[in-house]
């Protein structure tokens, strides 16, 4: 197949969903199909001055399309409108955008599946909301299908409305790219770690100031976050570590001095109850058991090297003697790659190239 894939993203090449990108589209390739990545992105991002490190290879090529302000950004799309249908794809593949003309037109032209991370917004009586909403039902109603990382999110009223074919399919990691580290040598502090991006409540990280203060003997590590994010001063909370964001080989670092990795506890702040973190995958991945605070459609809840809590606001202090339980059981030990590679690429992108080719044959269909 060709594969068109669109979106836009302004964070750098280490954030969680350009490596998820990576990964599947080295996955397609290698399964021989031709891919070209289009990332529509602010002028001044991060990604702008990281893209040249992107490497073109023989069937993948990537393209950055710059932008300052709204009329830039449709002006954009109007060419990559025209970069689309010279590629002459079979299927376009897009994360969740907002409307544009020329975002309409490429949907409108070729068969095409949308990528749903997250439910909608809380929807406001105010005008931007309104429009928003209905440019967005326009895309929706182009669309062929859409992929979602999880259950919840395929069952809200704005994406189960238009009747698409859906697919769930959690994220996915290429695992070959990491080794199963040894346990920790710390054999006295119980150490954790929590790895994000900054300022998003729903990720919890206040939570897990929270659970430095009950447990001031623990060790926590914070990856993407500044102490100063939280008002919190390093003599106030010396078992807590803020690193800022961290290149791969130096969080890895921290992955290895690690017993437990921390998730997202928080979820209900935007409404949601179920998600297939990308942080989770990294986690299993490298062997390290896993406290969260959501459901997850890869795991029932009930895997002995995943601690489930209620999505709730008094998750830690309601459960601190089942999250210190978890911890000592797990002290000195890894999670096997074996109870965990149903997350790899192997497994995950095969489902999502059998979707395309699924749309791709329902479109010519019809088309014919």
């Amino acid at each position: 197949m060709k594969i068109a894939y669109f979106y836009t993203w302004n964070d750098d090449l280490e954030s969680g969903v350009m490596k998820k990108v990576r990964d599947q589209v080295s996955f397609w390739e290698k399964e021989g199909h031709q891919v070209k990545i289009f990332i529509l992105t602010n002028r001044d991002s991060l990604l702008q001055q990281d893209f040249h490190n992107l490497s073109n290879t023989s069937n993948i090529t990537w393209h950055c399309l710059e932008y300052y302000g709204f009329i830039e950004r449709n002006r954009q799309y109007a060419n990559l409108q025209k970069e689309v249908i010279g590629f002459k794809p079979d299927i376009v593949y897009l994360r969740k955008c907002k409307f544009s003309p020329g975002a309409y037109r490429i949907l409108r032209r070729f068969a095409s599946i949308m990528e749903l991370n997250g439910k909608p917004k809380l929807f406001k009586l105010r005008l931007g909301h309104i429009y928003d909403r209905v440019t967005f039902r326009m895309l929706l109603n182009e669309v062929q299908g859409f992929v979602t990382v999880g259950k919840e999110i395929a069952s809200a009223p704005v994406y189960a409305a238009p009747k698409k074919a859906v697919k769930v399919i959690g994220n996915s990691i290429d695992q070959s790219r990491y080794q199963v580290l040894p346990p920790s040598e710390n054999k006295e502090v119980i150490t954790f770690v929590y790895i994000g991006s900054p300022r998003q409540p729903w990720q919890g990280v206040d939570k897990i100031l929270k659970l430095g203060r009950m447990r001031p003997s623990w060790l926590i590590h914070i990856i993407g976050s500044k102490a100063d994010d939280f008002g919190v001063k390093p003599k106030e909370l010396p078992n807590v570590v803020f690193h800022g964001k961290m290149a791969r080989e130096e969080y890895l670092k921290i992955f290895r001095v690690s017993d437990v990795a921390i998730g997202s506890l928080a979820l209900y702040r935007k409404g949601m109850d179920e998600t297939s973190t990308l942080k989770i995958r990294e986690y299993f991945t490298c062997g390290l058991p896993v406290i969260t605070g959501h459901q997850d459609p890869d795991f029932t809840g009930n895997e002995s090297h995943i601690l489930v809590l209620p999505n709730n606001e008094t998750n830690i202090v309601d459960h601190i003697q089942e999250i210190e339980s978890f911890a000592k059981k797990w002290k000195g030990k890894r999670v096997e790659r074996k109870l965990v590679e149903h997350l790899d690429v192997r497994f995950k992108e095969m489902e999502r190239l059998a979707f395309f080719q699924q749309i791709c044959d329902s479109h010519s269909g019809k088309s014919s």
